[in-house]
């Protein structure tokens, strides 16, 4: 027998917009950093983070995930995808 828990999760979400690196054309991307509030997820000390914690460490997170392309997907100057 399975015992199934469910965390709640905690996530934002961010739309950038910048001009493609090759053609010029603007360039839409939208990242999410996510977190769930558990047990396990806990601070350096070794508790559990609170809800208030992991929403400041979101915008932080996004920075590290903002590693996405800045080519236009349809750019014929690298080629269609």
């Amino acid at each position: 027998m399975y015992t199934t828990y469910v965390f709640r999760s905690i996530e934002r979400k961010e739309r950038i917009k910048t001009p493609c690196v090759e053609c010029g054309k603007m360039v839409t991307r939208t990242v999410t950093a996510s977190q769930t509030l558990n047990p396990f997820n806990v601070t350096a000390s070794g508790k559990p983070k609170t809800e208030y914690q992991i929403r400041l460490e979101l915008p932080a997170e996004l920075e590290k995930n903002v590693k996405w392309q800045k080519k236009n997907a349809k750019c014929k100057a690298h080629g269609d995808r």
